[in-house]
């Protein structure tokens, strides 16, 4: 191996080392994914590697590897997003923002995927659960057209994995914030918190509320009810989406957290109601 591989190993075995470090003491709220950087340590390496492979040249860029994997922990989702000010391109090197340059850098070359950063951050709307719909959608398609693969048939097949996996990150961004009980849940992780099992006391009338309604689902056999049980359940959570709307506004989230709780069991019913609308033949 020669000198400057030798050099650029140990360099990457130092930081990698540092990572895993960090990923032990992290805190449990902390929103940067320290994951995400040790995937870019594994992509750093193999890249690389293999030009140095390839190449006639025994020279690697040491320093643009370097700045690839330092790492910058954060508990605020702020600095997270400001980490990407640090990020390089893979193939020119510069420094590039990610406001401008998203996907692409100024180069022409489609950059590997942020996933260090928010779903709100990805799609460019505000961090809120009270989205703009019209324009999450319109960046949505805006950005599916320019990661197109038709776009990439003639690049190279390392520039075809990176478009895949960018496409891949919006229409996770995307279809989670489309809706208010996914949108609300993740809002909730970035506030450090999940709904996991024993976390959320459920009142017992409430349970026994979603029993019979699960039974009068049961029961249902002709058309008109069970379009009057899908009209209640909307309805249902419609007003529980305005609460848990005012709830977030007030940055209460631990009622935030109550609301969703009991909206996954509504939306739980949708999804039966609707199976027994398709089952009946009701077309809206």
């Amino acid at each position: 191996m020669a000198a400057p591989m030798k050099k650029m190993a140990r360099r990457a075995n130092l930081v990698f080392s540092s990572l895993l470090k960090v990923k032990c003491g992290l805190d449990r709220e902390c929103m940067c994914s320290t994951r995400a950087r040790l995937k870019t340590v594994r992509t750093s390496l193999h890249r690389n590697f293999s030009y140095a492979h390839a190449s006639s040249s025994s020279f690697v860029n040491v320093s643009i590897l370097e700045r690839n994997l330092s790492l910058h922990p954060t508990n605020t989702i702020g600095n997270c997003y400001a980490t990407l000010a640090d990020r390089n391109c893979w193939n020119c090197g510069r420094k590039n923002g990610f406001e401008d340059e998203r996907f692409f850098c100024k180069c022409g070359i489609i950059q590997e995927v942020p996933d260090d950063i928010t779903y709100f951050n990805i799609l460019g709307v505000e961090m809120t659960f009270d989205l703009d719909l019209a324009r999450l959608r319109k960046n949505f398609m805006q950005y599916q057209m320019k990661l197109h693969p038709d776009k990439f048939s003639q690049k190279s097949q390392e520039e075809k994995q990176l478009a895949d996996d960018q496409s891949a990150m919006v229409n996770n961004a995307y279809f989670t914030l489309l809706k208010p009980l996914s949108r609300g849940l993740y809002l909730l992780e970035q506030n450090g918190q999940t709904l996991e099992e024993g976390t959320v006391k459920m009142n017992n009338e409430f349970l026994l509320e979603i029993m019979e309604l699960n039974e009068q689902i049961a029961e249902a056999t002709n058309k008109e009810t069970v379009i009057q049980l899908g009209k209640d359940n909307n309805s249902m959570l419609q007003k529980m989406e305005k609460k848990l709307s005012e709830a977030f506004k007030a940055d209460n989230i631990s009622l935030a957290k109550e609301i969703l709780q009991e909206m996954k069991y509504y939306d739980n019913l949708d999804i039966k109601i609707k199976d027994l609308q398709r089952e009946q033949g009701i077309v809206f």
